[in-house]
């Protein structure tokens, strides 16, 4: 079996002129919460519509499961796209049955089941349409749930939502996930939060997929650091190899940004003074997810 539950390549949907989404080549491995990053109208929801089926392709292919025939791949995956759709007069338990017999479940235990894993076992006889929004997303994962799926699709699912909604959210993404095995694929743009849960990440682009990487290595970029401002870039570098024996560093133009989670700016500041050189500016700061991700966006470049 594909250690990939998700691969698409080149990837590609046009209306008319404008190319929503242009040679995208995702992979999600089995088990990854993925945060699918991007401003909105960048082609996230372009892009799982076009996963779920609902929406064909201009060009490109997609695999689930490692298999290019989706029609069984597509009876294990569950979505919620955009809004969660729902029966508003209904109450929740009502609406978890109606999907469990439409989908031929015939275990009348899933409902109680589902009801209790999405937190809204107190609520099952309240009508959705009273719902707070915390609540109907809950209600909307409970629904893409029937079935037991083994992949998770939520397009935007804490988008609107007051920081307890968001993590109630977060917190049944991650049970669902290291409790149950259900690999995610969550699509925002509150880029903090995602950090929060996702093991991979994918970074969108007026429709050009510009990143792929892994938690490890974001982690990696948003490193606290202090950055100097230097007259001679090349022999503070130096310096500070050899007498402090700092080697995790990065120069750009005359700006040198050290990775080191202790404040050593004293230290530095003083031996680069004893050896001539001109320190402009030194601060200690925090990486930025937010900074981050931007960066990428602008930069724009779609990744080989």
């Amino acid at each position: 079996m594909s250690e990939y539950i998700l691969e698409t390549n080149n990837l590609t949907k046009t209306y008319g002129r404008k190319k929503a989404l242009d040679n995208v080549s995702l992979k999600i491995r089995k088990s990854d919460i993925y945060g699918f990053i991007g401003k909105n109208g960048a082609g996230k929801t372009t892009a799982i519509k076009l996963i779920a089926g609902l929406i064909k392709p201009t060009a490109g292919d997609i695999k689930l499961f490692g298999d290019l025939s989706l029609k069984e791949g597509r009876k294990k995956i569950g979505v919620v796209i955009e809004n969660p759709a729902f029966y508003p007069y209904m109450t929740a338990r009502q609406n978890i049955e109606v999907q469990r017999i439409t989908k031929g479940v015939q275990d009348a235990t899933v409902t109680d089941e589902l009801l209790k894993v999405v937190g809204l076992s107190e609520a099952e006889n309240k009508k959705a349409k009273n719902f707070s929004l915390g609540m109907k997303q809950r209600l909307g994962i409970a629904l893409a749930l029937v079935g037991d799926p083994e992949f998770l699709i939520l397009d935007e699912p804490i988008n609107g939502l007051d920081p307890t909604g968001i993590r109630e959210i977060r917190e049944l993404i991650i049970k669902l996930n290291q409790e149950v095995g259900i690999t995610v694929l969550i699509s925002s743009h509150i880029l903090g939060e995602l950090s929060k849960m996702c093991t991979s990440y994918g970074v969108i682009n007026e429709g050009k997929l510009v990143s792929q990487i892994t938690n490890e290595e974001l982690q990696r970029q948003v490193r606290p650091f202090t950055k100097l401002t230097v007259n001679n870039p090349k022999k503070a570098t130096e310096i500070l190899n050899n007498e402090l024996e700092i080697f995790d560093l990065k120069v750009d133009g005359n700006i040198i940004y050290i990775y080191d989670s202790s404040d050593r700016s004293v230290e530095v500041n003083s031996v680069l003074a004893n050896n001539d050189i001109i320190v402009e500016s030194i601060s200690k700061e925090e990486g930025s997810y937010e900074d981050y991700f931007i960066k990428l966006m602008q930069e724009g470049k779609e990744i080989a």
